[in-house]
């Protein structure tokens, strides 16, 4: 049985997976709030990671609690997404 945790970032993984380099490309501008331009500059999978890293790391997403990046999916028309960690 997974734990909490892992089985909250394989749906991440699977989310992210998903998205189209556009989708990448909106999602790192959106947070640009909250997290530093280094993080967001890079849009490829393995920025996107490090970027959803940079959330759990500022309290932001958890393995219970995805709203923040669920209204940040619906915000860029990725309702897939969106519903995915619903």
């Amino acid at each position: 049985m997974m734990e909490p945790m892992n089985r909250c970032r394989s749906i991440l993984l699977q989310v992210q997976e998903r998205l189209s380099d556009d989708d990448r490309k909106k999602l790192h501008f959106l947070v640009g709030d909250i997290i530093p331009r280094g993080l967001r500059d890079d849009p490829s999978i393995g920025g996107t990671l490090n970027l959803l890293e940079a959330l759990f790391d500022r309290g932001k997403i958890s393995s219970q609690d995805f709203s923040y990046l669920i209204e940040v999916f619906e915000t860029i028309d990725c309702s897939d997404a969106a519903n995915r960690l619903r």
